[in-house]
């Protein structure tokens, strides 16, 4: 690989030029791809499929359809849990938000 020190003739856009080329881009993006299939999405699509059987991780899974989600729905702890964290949701952004666009404007002031 060649480096670009600058000089005479040197144009700026030739250290990237090797970028233009599709198959560079597409060896770029797949291995990002890869770790996000094997670490984001193939953990959520396992998640969502155990939440519908009985399985306490040792033996097989058995398939009970939504009754995990009537229990859910039905428990007193998990809306109590629930109203806790949009509270806490709901003050943690109105503060930042609130905050960050004052010293914004702090910052900005001349």
């Amino acid at each position: 690989m060649k480096i670009y020190h600058g000089g005479p003739g040197y144009k700026e856009d030739e250290r990237m030029h090797w970028l233009s080329k599709k198959r560079y881009k597409i060896g770029l993006v797949i291995p990002t791809l890869v770790v996000y299939m094997v670490f984001i999405i193939i953990p959520i699509g396992m998640s969502i499929g155990y939440s519908f059987t009985k399985y306490s991780g040792i033996g097989k899974a058995t398939f009970n359809g939504l009754t995990n989600y009537m229990r859910l729905f039905k428990d007193r702890l998990f809306w109590i849990s629930l109203k806790n964290t949009m509270i806490m949701f709901i003050l943690a952004f109105v503060l930042l938000l609130s905050l960050s666009f004052l010293i914004a404007l702090l910052l900005n002031n001349k």
